[in-house]
Formats: C-alpha cells, sequence, structure tokens
C-alpha cells in the first residue's frame, strides 16, 4: 500500500501476505484495516484507496494530493 511518510514523501508499504478469494472481500478487507488502524491511532484516519495499475501507469500522479484527487470515488 502506498503511503505518506512523515517528510511528505509517497512510500510503499508491503504487507506479508495477502488471500485474495474475490475481489470484494480484499476491498472489504482493506476498508476494516483502515477502520481498525483509524480506532488505534488516535487523531489520524485512514482511507482505503485502490488504484489499478493500467491507470496508475495513465495518470501518474506526483504527489499524494495528486493520487486522492485522481483516483477518489
Amino acid at each position: 500500500m502506498d503511503y505518506v511518510k512523515a517528510d511528505g514523501d509517497i512510500s510503499k508499504y508491503y504487507s506479508d501476505f495477502i488471500v485474495r478469494r474475490t475481489g470484494g472481500e480484499i476491498w472489504e478487507r482493506l476498508q476494516q484495516w483502515c477502520a481498525d488502524a483509524s480506532a488505534i491511532d488516535s487523531g489520524r484516519h485512514y482511507r482505503p484507496l485502490f488504484v489499478r495499475e493500467e491507470a496508475w501507469d495513465k495518470f501518474h500522479p506526483s504527489t499524494f494530493k495528486d493520487a486522492i484527487a485522481s483516483f477518489s470515488a
């Protein structure tokens, strides 16, 4: 998952594993992870942002703010 580091740069978090049964289940789990992380990290709100590689390659935002504007539903 992409995330913004303290200095504002975009970095990647690579999970130890991902289990895919159906696409819906992956999205549901990501939403649950964000809710759980928000609950334990007071003062921060985590939200999922799913971007297909083809869309990233087409628009290739240079900042996280641009990515949010381009890919948020």
